[in-house]
């Protein structure tokens, strides 16, 4: 008996172990630490004057929703938890890894990602990943409270978020029965002066608990998620390769107080502009499922768009289609 105790606590943490570092190897190899992402807002740029800018480079819009879309499967929450919580008294640290497919071959990611302007990179990896640390604390009254904070791999990016979910059915239904909670969420993206992301969204999660020889519970869900994406672009310089100032050639006039004037053109200061802002609405939905003995669960969650991208933005082209997300994690549980 102690022996197939053993084996099985073995072969649980090692589940969550293996579904983690595998996770973690797919978004770290196609991404490589020797390139690292930086995203230049200023190459999403077109040929201007248009109708709506009378500048030579207006922002590219277009390319600029399809980045924001593929980035928001990133940024937006996983969910990697049953509906039942582990109670008023639990506390819970995980260590989490993402991955989410991207078209990286697409201009958006190419232009992008370039450290020359108007030229595409030759680096396209089709994964972003993630690490992170998570946090949950139970609440009483069927209430837990989470915090995660993640990196995003080989960028200089970092996400932040936090939740709250109410499990409202809580064992009332007995041990095997099921459990339905909902759960509200915030998540941001930091490290990026040129624009801002974050998201909200609300989960339904309805999952069953299952005891396998008296020493695992297993805990799969189905998790439907309603979220909103919002970006919004500070004041982008189009044409970073031009001097401004020398093509103005400022003057200030003998007026008092003084009047600064250009002497020359003066036509770059309107190569200067912000991109529209963007509120999508996405719908997904999650299938996942914890295994859990004493105080160690790991957990593994599949999720995909449920509409499809042109559907989610007018201006994102037929050719991005779904996106995908695979997550994992290793958790410890007190007490």
């Amino acid at each position: 008996m102690l022996k197939q105790y053993g084996q099985a606590v073995w072969k649980m943490r090692s589940l969550g172990g293996v579904c983690l570092l595998k996770t973690l190897f797919f978004g770290l190899a196609p991404i490589g630490w020797a390139q690292p992402i930086k995203i230049a807002l200023s190459n999403l740029r077109i040929r201007g004057p248009s109708e709506e800018c009378r500048a030579t480079f207006c922002p590219d819009n277009e390319a600029w929703a399809s980045l924001v879309h593929e980035l928001g499967g990133i940024v937006l929450p996983s969910v990697l938890v049953p509906a039942r919580t582990k109670g008023p008294q639990a506390f819970e640290w995980g260590l989490e890894g993402g991955i989410v497919g991207i078209q990286a071959h697409a201009p958006h990611w190419q232009l992008a990602t370039s450290k020359k302007i108007g030229e595409f990179n030759r680096f396209d990896p089709p994964l972003l990943g993630t690490i992170a640390f998570s946090f949950r604390k139970g609440l009483p009254f069927g209430f837990e409270l989470g915090a995660k904070g993640a990196y995003l791999i080989s960028t200089a990016l970092f996400l932040g978020g936090a939740d709250l979910r109410l499990s409202i059915l809580e064992g009332w239904l007995g041990r095997n029965g099921p459990e339905i909670a909902f759960r509200g969420s915030h998540s941001r993206l930091f490290g990026d002066a040129d624009f801002q992301l974050s998201t909200w969204s609300a989960e339904a999660i309805i999952s069953a608990s299952f005891v396998i020889e008296s020493l695992l519970e297993l805990s799969p869900w189905l998790s439907l998620q309603l979220a909103w994406v919002f970006a919004e672009s500070a004041l982008v310089d189009l044409t970073p390769d031009i001097d401004a100032w020398s093509t103005c050639m400022p003057n200030l006039g003998e007026e008092l107080p003084p009047t600064p004037r250009c002497e020359g053109e003066g036509i770059d200061l309107l190569n200067q502009a912000k991109f529209r802002s963007i509120a999508a609405f996405r719908p997904r939905a999650f299938l996942g499922t914890e295994v859990r003995h004493k105080e160690w669960a790991s957990a593994f969650s599949f999720a995909l768009d449920i509409l499809e991208a042109h559907e989610i933005d007018s201006l994102l082209p037929r050719s991005l289609s779904r996106q995908w997300r695979i997550d994992c994690a290793l958790r410890l549980i007190y007490p």
